[in-house]
């Protein structure tokens, strides 16, 4: 597959908007989940998409290695986390990790054709990896050597909190009880 940079470019382009879009930063290494680049905090109802490109040649330059790639996000409240990733025909495999490196979840080809999808339910906030490679052939999503290569992809991490907020006409009688009641507080006498 012939992928120019022109498509890569036009791949980012065509994005849904989102809160956050980063790049991949190719002199940096992301092999690992220790190693993972961080591109920022998932807050409610928010997205980040990053933009990166799985394998070593790119028109002739060396532009990465052929591990998985790695990237970290700080999530602050429990809730519903959803990665997509996409790719122009490629089979990636994606995976969710804890920061101490331990898997939560994996997935291979639950997005459209074979791209990959998966939801998780974030109980306690901290920071998250998720992980990406290509398929490698061996029915194990493995996340430790190298697989299919030479593909742009585009990550997205939705992130719904399941803190609910206090509607307004709520919030508003609560401060104005508590200041009657500080008000009556202070017009108390003393003895």
């Amino acid at each position: 597959m012939k992928i120019s940079f022109f498509s890569i470019l036009g791949f980012a382009l065509f994005a849904s908007t989102a809160q956050a879009n980063v790049f991949e930063d190719i002199a940096v290494d992301n092999s690992s989940y220790d190693k993972a680049q961080f591109v920022g905090e998932l807050s409610s109802l928010g997205a980040i998409e990053v933009f990166g490109f799985r394998g070593s040649l790119f028109n002739g330059f060396l532009v990465d290695n052929d591990d998985a790639d790695f990237y970290s996000f700080q999530i602050n409240s429990p809730g519903l986390l959803k990665l997509s990733l996409l790719t122009p025909g490629a089979d990636p495999i994606l995976g969710l990790f804890d920061s101490n490196g331990i898997l939560l979840a994996e997935d291979d080809d639950s997005g459209s054709q074979l791209d990959a999808f998966l939801e998780y339910s974030v109980s306690l906030p901290g920071t998250y990896i998720a992980a990406i490679n290509g398929w490698t052939g061996d029915n194990v999503l493995d996340f430790t050597v190298p697989g299919e290569s030479d593909f742009p992809y585009r990550l997205q991490a939705e992130f719904q909190s399941n803190l609910t907020a206090v509607p307004l006409p709520a919030g508003i009688w609560l401060l104005l009880s508590g200041l009657v009641g500080l008000v009556r507080l202070g017009q108390r006498k003393t003895i």
